[in-house]
């Protein structure tokens, strides 16, 4: 399976998945596999990302429950996502381009 297919494979599972801090970081990890980076590099990409999920996802669930109306909840969730993709794909850029400055 190409990298680009098993990427939207797992963006499929993902969104449903109560497990879906985990898919993303195992999906990075085979992705850079796939393209034929190292294991060192795959692991530090899909352990950042894990770390950022669980840090964000926790503070948003805490968020949440602190709630009682659906609208903010929803609005939580939302902000959570777009942080929780914006650092990590921060991370990712900063990450294959450290080389590049020396």
């Amino acid at each position: 399976m190409g990298a680009e297919k098993f990427a939207q494979w797992g963006l499929m599972i993902g969104e449903e998945s109560p497990v879906s801090p985990i898919v993303g970081p195992a999906i990075t990890f085979d992705t850079e596999l796939a393209k034929g980076k190292g294991i060192d590099d795959a692991t530090a990409k899909s352990s950042a990302e894990l770390g950022i999920n669980l840090v964000v996802g926790g503070m948003a669930t805490l968020a949440i429950a602190g709630t009682t109306a659906l609208a903010p909840a929803i609005a939580i969730g939302v902000a959570a996502f777009i942080v929780m993709r914006g650092i990590s794909i921060g991370y990712d850029y900063l990450y294959d381009h450290r080389r590049k400055r020396k």
